[in-house]
Formats: structure tokens, sequence, C-alpha cells
């Protein structure tokens, strides 16, 4: 299982095929208190480098929890 470096607290199980799910929204706010970011920032940063990363079938999932965009 391929799994996302520094969001450990972000990962929320696991899929049928042993993929990563992680919650988006607790990886967004990761970035903001870690790397000092904006939530502009963070968000586009999460939908460039992290969503928009594919490392072929192994690749994890992201999922928006409470989903209200």
């Amino acid at each position: 299982m391929l799994t996302a470096d520094g969001f450990d607290s972000c990962l929320i199980g696991k899929d049928t095929k042993d993929r990563a799910i992680y919650d988006a929204d607790a990886m967004i706010d990761v970035l903001i208190a870690r790397d000092d970011m904006s939530r502009d920032e963070a968000e586009e940063y999460f939908w460039f480098n992290i969503d928009g990363a594919y490392m072929g079938d192994e690749t994890p999932i992201y999922v928006f929890l409470n989903y209200d965009r």
C-alpha cells in the first residue's frame, strides 16, 4: 500500500484493493499548520501535487468527508 508522506494522521482506512484512503480536508489542514500555508495555497498544493499525482494502481484515494464545495 502506498502512503502519503507526512499525512499519517489523515489516513482513515483502505479500500478492497488495499489502497490507502485519506481525509482530504485534514490533509489541507496539515498543510496550513505544518507548512504555514494560507487555505488557498494549501488547497492549490493539494489539488496539484497530491491529488494530481498518479502513482499507478496503488495511488491513494482522497475523500472529502464534509463536502460543501
